[in-house]
């Protein structure tokens, strides 16, 4: 015969497993979307076709974004707005990306919304090791924001540096009609 404090027990066993679980998927969703998007962004910034990679990378970050707020319903924290931000992003880049398989006039768009969602991407990331690190009191006070200060501020000149360079290069290097045949 099961106790109500059994069932309770048993249910909050299982939340934690669904939990931990959907954490561990969360991970797994980033360091593909965080890979996936170096070699995007290396692609991009060395001028070589990047095509096949907009795709897996925009497909990971999506996912690794919709986890992320899915993890985030319960409490509001410093990661929610710049990971919503990019849900939204990552919409505009989807159709830009569909734009630019018809014309090439989309390319630039499509560097700086992809190149916009990878430099959200890295911030969400850099949040949650930040707030991770100071919930173990490995980082100091959670009141201390030079951290994050620091971090949004290299984002921001990574975001320059990356995009003037992957702008100059995709108009040196045009991609092959191929590869837009491919992106449709």
């Amino acid at each position: 015969m099961h106790t109500r404090t059994d069932t309770n027990v048993l249910k909050t066993l299982q939340e934690i497993i669904m939990l931990n679980l959907l954490k561990l998927i969360y991970v797994f969703l980033g360091i593909n979307m965080l890979g996936g998007g170096v070699a995007l962004c290396t692609r991009m910034v060395t001028g070589q076709p990047f095509e096949a990679w907009v795709k897996n990378f925009l497909r990971f970050s999506l996912l690794f974004s919709s986890v992320g707020l899915i993890l985030s319903i319960s409490h509001t924290g410093i990661t929610q707005l710049p990971t919503m931000l990019t849900v939204y992003l990552s919409g505009f880049a989807v159709y830009s990306w569909r734009k630019y398989g018809a014309s090439d006039s989309w390319g630039p768009v499509v560097v700086l919304t992809t190149i916009s969602v990878f430099c959200l991407q890295i911030v969400v990331v850099a949040a949650e090791v930040i707030g991770a690190l100071a919930a173990h009191s490995l980082l100091g006070s959670n009141e201390n924001h030079t951290p994050m200060g620091v971090l949004i501020g290299t984002v921001v000149l990574l975001f320059a540096f990356v995009s003037t360079i992957s702008l100059k290069r995709i108009h040196q290097h045009p991609s092959a009609p191929v590869m837009h045949r491919a992106a449709r």
